[in-house]
């Protein structure tokens, strides 16, 4: 069992160590209990040899001692004398048992030392199932909650992708923004698979400078198209927009905007609770949203918020890296604690011979929640899908080469568990 409490120690995460198990004080507790049984129990200590050897002693004693006696003038020793003897040897640990016996408990009755201590053990293995439930509680909600956000973020990049591919493709095929005359049949740009933003068929910075005003207009007018569809996109996966009219809102004033389009706020704003995971990733929708109403097709605009969503696509990735490695993490706390309470009870019932009250410890150990709940394993599988599909081209491989990176022993990276790290990410 020692070789246990070495590993066990040396398995804790360290920024959690004060949620795990105390491992070492229930087995301080275990040890009192069998020396408490063992002082109860004197004759238990001594061999029968040793009963023996002490009994010679103890009458070699009281012969010589009753030889001097009768030299002296005494009365010669009895036959008691040797248990007299033997009673003296034995009277201070019976004394001290005995003043042990006499401990009262918080409501008056004496109890025995082996029985106090039985008790003060259950109590504290109670506490310490209170704390790692609790704590495995406000982390695997902390998860779930962060889980939820990255798929929201992930939908939305998805869906950002491929209206913006829709649209170009939707304009080479229209020839709305054809190529100007003077400009060079092959400098057509070609649209990546990725729906690189707007760049892809729009005409060249010196063709836009012609002080075409219906070529301007168009740009506009396609630019504020796709911000509306963006728009749609973030309401569609739960992103409201400050002070403009939700869904319903919406509905109940179709008919005031059929004559004409609504009217929006110059500048368009997100409603980012400071508590949400994805503020840096919401930051980019909502300067993409504002330069397509503002700037409309601008292919500078559109270089520059392609990169942005480049760095919002990289900062989503590492976010699911760091969710995935949190999980894992909580996956073993898990183990630990439930092979740290199975070991010491095992202990426990070997000096107490508590049969029933270890059984019952032990179901209660085994319904709670972070011995029976499922749910981190059903995100981690999730999320290990969602990595290999959209971040690893299928490739399982290079998926785990990114989710389960080789570590040096005995380290563990849990420092997306800190809030401004965890904002980073995102």
């Amino acid at each position: 069992m020692v070789k246990f409490s070495r590993e066990y120690e040396a398995s804790i995460i360290p920024e959690w160590k004060g949620a795990f198990v105390d491992y070492k004080c229930l087995k301080k507790l275990v040890k009192k209990i069998k020396v408490a049984r063992r002082d109860e129990d004197p004759a238990s200590d001594e061999s029968p040899s040793t009963t023996c050897t002490l009994l010679e002693e103890d009458a070699a004693l009281v012969v010589g001692a009753g030889e001097s006696d009768a030299g002296g003038g005494g009365y010669g020793f009895s036959v008691l004398d040797p248990v007299r003897a033997l009673a003296a040897r034995f009277a201070p640990r019976v004394r001290a048992s005995s003043e042990d016996e006499e401990s009262p408990d918080s409501s008056g009755e004496l109890v025995r030392p082996a029985a106090k201590h039985e008790r003060e053990f259950l109590e504290r293995a109670d506490e310490e199932l209170e704390k790692v439930n609790s704590f495995y509680a406000a982390q695997e909600a902390e998860l779930l909650g962060r889980g939820e956000a990255l798929i929201d973020q992930l939908r939305i990049l998805a869906d950002v992708k491929r209206i913006l591919a829709d649209h170009a493709a939707s304009r080479r095929a229209r020839g709305l923004l054809g190529r100007s005359r003077s400009m060079p049949a092959t400098t057509a740009p070609q649209l990546s698979g990725s729906g690189r933003y707007l760049l892809s068929g729009l005409a060249s910075p010196q063709s836009m400078s012609d002080g075409s005003v219906e070529l301007q207009q168009a740009q506009m007018t396609e630019g504020a198209a796709v911000a509306d569809e963006v728009m749609a996109a973030l309401e569609r996966n739960g992103v409201s927009f400050v002070g403009l009219p939700g869904k319903k809102d919406a509905k109940k004033d179709g008919n005031k905007s059929r004559g004409g389009s609504l009217q929006l706020p110059s500048t368009v704003r997100i409603d980012i609770p400071a508590t949400n995971p994805g503020r840096t990733a919401l930051k980019v929708w909502e300067e993409l949203v504002n330069v397509l109403r503002k700037d409309g097709a601008d292919p500078a605009a559109a270089f520059v918020h392609r990169k942005k969503i480049q760095h919002a696509e990289k900062n989503i990735r590492d976010a699911f890296m760091a969710l995935y490695r949190g999980l894992d993490l909580l996956k073993k706390f898990s183990s630990l604690n439930v092979k740290a309470f199975t070991k010491i009870l095992k202990k426990f019932v070997k000096v107490s011979e508590q049969q029933r009250a270890t059984e019952l410890f032990s179901q209660k150990v085994k319904r709670s929640s972070f011995s029976t709940s499922d749910k981190v394993l059903q995100l981690a599988d999730e999320v290990e899908s969602l990595f290999l599909k959209h971040f690893a081209g299928n490739d399982r491989m290079v998926a785990m080469k990114y989710l389960k990176p080789q570590q040096p022993k005995n380290t563990h990276m849990i420092t997306f568990l800190v809030g401004g790290c965890s904002q980073a990410h995102l």
